[in-house]
């Protein structure tokens, strides 16, 4: 069978990730002990620090769940094609996922673009996160979306920094094509200084690998993209892109819901077979 994309397009599949913010920032406006944005940002280290509590939590997800979802999409839109012979096994390694955005992301853009006769598809998603309570919300995020779209899910996940990463050896053994996403977290030193053995995993992987990049528009974010290019594809200058994207989300400091803009820089990286970019 050709390799060609037949396209059938779902044009209201965003709607459970819409109603699914707006649920929380429901929830964060009727906490009367929510955190302020200067609270949060003294806690966390402007979230570089693993959230420890629901307040965090929910102060993460009312200021910036929508952005995060948003500028990972449009990676994957200008970026990512989805081929075969009908089927569509996948791995997929969420670095530092938090409450899995990026995943969440992944599986709605798999969604919207489906080969007609394609069988539901088959992933594999590993997720690797050191925060114990965003990594939980991640699971059960993940396995029910995955359920609601159909697809067939394995899901293995690692409590731990990503220092620590070791990737399942069923991902290893395989030769499917394997999503490594890193959404929001290479501009924190600490996770700079994990690549070295992230990339030693990441090597371990056949078949056709990719990296899919994103986070805010800040120089240390363009210096661990050129570390991470540097490691695995020894290539110290990557192609990173500078992208501007409006969205309709919650304002937290003005407690107004507005048209905002995103400010995010993407990378894509590429190792096996030839890659296709989108037009």
């Amino acid at each position: 069978m050709s390799n060609a994309i037949n396209i059938q397009t779902y044009p209201n599949i965003f709607d459970t990730f819409k109603n699914h913010y707006q649920n929380m920032v429901a929830d964060y406006q009727k906490n009367p002990s929510r955190l302020s944005y200067q609270r949060f940002c003294d806690i966390t280290n402007r979230a570089k620090c693993p959230l420890s509590c629901a307040n965090q939590v929910q102060f993460y997800n009312a200021a910036f769940a929508m952005r995060h979802y948003q500028s990972f999409m449009s990676l994957l839109s200008e970026n990512a094609r989805i081929s075969g012979d009908g089927s569509l096994s996948l791995n997929i390694i969420d670095y530092g996922c938090g409450q899995g955005l990026a995943t969440l992301a992944m599986f709605d853009f798999i969604a919207k673009y489906i080969i007609h006769d394609m069988v539901r598809p088959s992933i594999h998603v590993h997720l690797i996160e050191p925060s114990s309570i965003t990594l939980a919300i991640a699971k059960e995020l993940v396995t029910s979306r995955a359920y609601a779209l159909g697809f067939d899910l394995v899901l293995t996940s690692q409590n731990t920094e990503l220092k620590y990463t070791r990737l399942p050896n069923s991902m290893k053994q395989n030769d499917h094509q394997t999503c490594h996403l890193f959404c929001n977290v290479l501009d924190i030193i600490e996770v700079q200084l994990s690549l070295e053995p992230v990339v030693r995993e990441m090597n371990d992987i056949g078949g056709q690998s990719f990296v899919l990049a994103c986070s805010p528009n800040y120089q240390e974010a363009r210096k661990g993209f050129c570390h991470l290019s540097a490691l695995w594809t020894h290539n110290a200058n990557p192609d990173i892109k500078n992208k501007w994207i409006e969205h309709y989300s919650y304002n937290i400091t003005q407690n107004l819901w507005l048209t905002q803009q995103a400010k995010p820089v993407q990378m894509v990286l590429v190792q096996g077979e030839a890659y296709r970019q989108a037009a």
